[in-house]
């Protein structure tokens, strides 16, 4: 092989590796993005249990009927989806990662 053949080799093959190591950079931050949200949003689920308790028990000691519920429950339940689908997204991405990488070997 030639000096100039085997060069571009070289080339070729640096080129392959930045563009894995951007890709594969690209998913770690989406992640990273996707895992702070999931974060964010237990924090918000902690807040509206605490909230949800509070108001539960100056229902009692104020010796007035509990009020409804359901729409502080449904908020609780909207963010347990939202970690869902958000893990779910993670998941897809280390999926497709792995796919990827299957196929360049």
């Amino acid at each position: 092989m030639s000096f100039k053949g085997a060069f571009s080799k070289l080339g070729n093959t640096v080129k392959k590796t930045a563009d894995n190591i951007a890709e594969k950079s690209s998913d770690v931050i989406e992640t990273t993005k996707l895992n702070m949200t999931i974060k964010d949003e237990e924090d918000k689920i902690s807040k509206s249990y605490i909230a949800l308790g509070k108001l539960v028990y100056e229902s009692y000691i104020d010796g007035r009927e509990i009020v409804d519920l359901k729409g502080s429950c449904d908020s609780i339940k909207e963010k347990y989806d939202k970690i869902y689908n958000l893990k779910c997204k993670i998941k897809n991405i280390k999926e497709e990662g792995r796919n990827k990488n299957q196929v360049k070997n």
